[in-house]
């Protein structure tokens, strides 16, 4: 999904950051996570249905290479206790801040304490 996607492509910046990689590494975004944001911008499909998986795949070969623009964020202010932070975040898909982040907040918490009520893309 989208935070893997993340993920993935921050490590990738980690190992270029020591001159092991040279160049850019194509990669396929496979629409298996709860959102598919990304997928579904990319044109790699809005969520997984309990196919095979080869299939998905073979397809996902066969796309064309495209490129993503990536950014950074830098938060800074002061926690409940009055303590000063700094926090850069890099983002790959959107940004947001308020009542949809607040939303999406409260979901991915749930979805991490409690990962049983989340075992398909219905419930």
């Amino acid at each position: 999904g989208d935070g893997t996607v993340g993920w993935a492509l921050q490590d990738l910046d980690k190992v270029r950051d020591t001159g092991d990689l040279a160049q850019d590494v194509p990669f396929a975004v496979l629409p298996l996570g709860t959102g598919n944001d990304m997928a579904r911008t990319l044109g790699c499909g809005g969520g997984y249905g309990g196919q095979k998986l080869l299939p998905i795949l073979e397809n996902a070969a066969k796309c064309g290479e495209q490129g993503m623009d990536r950014w950074m964020v830098h938060f800074s202010g002061q926690d409940a206790a009055g303590a000063a932070f700094q926090k850069s975040v890099q983002m790959c898909n959107y940004f947001s801040i308020g009542w949809d982040a607040l939303v999406a907040r409260s979901f991915h918490v749930k979805r991490e304490t409690s990962p049983g009520l989340f075992k398909n893309r219905t419930i």
